[in-house]
């Protein structure tokens, strides 16, 4: 049967991802993600064991819904890597995005909301101001960076060690 012939394929990939098949501690990682000098706004990084293929894969998910510092991430060591080589691959997702979290207004608006102090004029801006909001799509096709600069031979590799910060910056000239 094709569709049950998938199951062990599926298996391995859910086990290689939980870090099954690696005896090596699985660490915190934490760091940020630049592109062209900037936070990356919305997306993803991925990074791929490049020597230690038992080890798990990681994505660190950006989407700048916190009140920290832009292009920030998180992973914990429950789902982190071992330390190692590992290939960097950024995805944008987004060129602009803001998330209702940090927008100044929205913070103000939720907070009187939550306060119940919300008055008939704060309702009536805040309409205006969803009215207003640009909600077209920043982006039409998700952009793929997996070289660090556009001219480079190999792969984007980093040495990924417990208890450092990893600072991944992608250009794309």
């Amino acid at each position: 049967d094709p569709i049950l012939g998938e199951w062990p394929t599926l298996m391995h990939t859910w086990l290689r991802a939980g870090g099954f098949f690696t005896d090596k501690k699985q660490v915190s990682l934490s760091g940020t993600a630049k592109l062209d000098g900037s936070p990356l706004l919305k997306g993803m990084v991925i990074f791929t064991p490049a020597e230690n293929l038992n080890a798990p894969p990681v994505v660190a998910y950006i989407n700048n819904t916190g009140t920290g510092e832009l292009g920030r991430f998180l992973i914990p060591e429950s789902y982190g890597p071992v330390p190692g080589k590992y290939r960097v691959e950024m995805r944008q997702d987004a060129k602009r995005w803001m998330s209702n979290s940090r927008d100044p207004f929205m913070i103000k608006m939720m907070t009187k909301q939550r306060d119940n102090t919300l008055t008939d004029q704060d309702i009536k801006d805040w309409g205006e101001f969803l009215r207003k909001r640009d909600l077209s799509p920043s982006i039409v096709n998700q952009q793929v960076f997996s070289k660090q600069r556009p001219g480079d031979k190999g792969d984007y590799v980093i040495d990924i060690k417990d208890g450092e910060e990893v600072r991944v910056e992608v250009f794309r000239r």
